[in-house]
């Protein structure tokens, strides 16, 4: 519902504003826009019964302040502080002004601690992230005194996990491996990143905020399909959700999975592996890459214990060291 409200009636410090802070630039911009006649869209408002809760339009809410204005419209809607931090967490990726990486980590810490039974898929997809981000940042919170070498909690109440489809699952059990120096980053593998590198792996959520993107158009469809919705009367569901699976499986060849075993992330121009990026996708890892590369990566995994330095021959030539 579309109603103007008093901006005094509108609680903005009750822990739904999501970002890191508010850009005063952007709202410097807003407040000259609004005092030009410029007309910007209704803010999004939850009402629990007894207060306004603010969702998203934070930056307009100080733009009209700014300017002295004393109403706001607003597109109003039912429900808690939980259901408008909900909706808060996700709205700001795909408008209005684009996040920082500032911002995401902390929708993430927001996300985690309203909602810590959460999968850390389910808090990606709440917050539009990539779930590595998720992962970290998750585990920088558990206290140092409830998690195993792994840093990872084991006890009891920690176990589970809700699910993106409301059930509960129990975690496995933490995996009892050395744990890498703290300057070294390990690929899908278990295989170390070279230096080089760890910033084009650390853009993985880039990618997966494309896929996340993706996979809710998708799920948008099949709904408007199982509804039989007329406003899709015309549109070809069975066409339109299989071009999103082949552009979601193309998309995802971004995603970096492995360091390349042919060049070993030593980016040469004529590596037909990796393209010159010196890290292969998950697909390429499975599809490519020959079973003795595979058998031996794993084989100098299992053989590195502590601060051991190995140095053996690979399959194709190379001479490597880990440790």
């Amino acid at each position: 519902m579309i109603k103007k409200l008093k901006l005094t009636e509108i609680a903005t410090d009750a822990g739904t504003q999501v970002r890191a802070a508010l850009n005063q630039t952007t709202v410097a911009e807003y407040a000259e826009a609004l005092a030009a006649g410029a007309k910007f869209p209704p803010i999004v408002v939850f009402c629990d019964g007894t207060r306004h809760l603010a969702a998203d339009g934070f930056h307009r809410i100080q733009a009209a302040q700014r300017i002295g204005a004393k109403q706001i419209e607003c597109d109003l809607h039912n429900g808690s502080k939980t259901d408008a931090l909900r909706f808060a967490l996700g709205c700001n990726a795909h408008h209005g002004l684009r996040r920082t990486n500032a911002d995401k980590r902390h929708a993430v810490v927001l996300a985690l601690s309203e909602f810590p039974k959460l999968s850390d898929v389910a808090i990606s997809d709440l917050c539009l992230v990539g779930r590595e981000l998720v992962a970290e940042i998750r585990k920088l919170q558990i206290p140092a005194n409830q998690g195993n070498q792994t840093g990872q909690v084991v006890d009891s109440d920690n176990l589970t996990r809700i699910g993106k489809d409301g059930k509960a699952y129990r975690l496995p059990p933490p995996p009892m491996q050395r744990s890498a120096p703290p300057s070294q980053v390990l690929d899908g593998t278990g295989w170390p990143i070279p230096t080089q590198l760890i910033p084009l792996w650390k853009r993985a959520d880039e990618v997966q905020e494309m896929l996340t993107a993706l996979s809710r158009i998708k799920g948008a469809l099949r709904t408007a399909q199982d509804a039989h919705d007329k406003l899709y009367a015309e549109v070809s569901f069975s066409s339109a959700l299989s071009q999103l699976d082949q552009a979601w499986a193309v998309i995802k060849t971004a995603k970096p999975f492995a360091v390349c075993p042919n060049c070993q992330g030593q980016l040469p121009d004529q590596c037909t592996l990796c393209k010159g990026r010196g890290l292969i996708s998950e697909h390429r890892w499975k599809t490519c890459v020959p079973s003795e590369d595979k058998a031996f990566r794993a084989k100098v995994k299992k053989s590195t214990t502590g601060t051991r330095t190995i140095i053996e021959n690979t399959p194709n030539g190379t001479l490597w060291q880990t440790g």
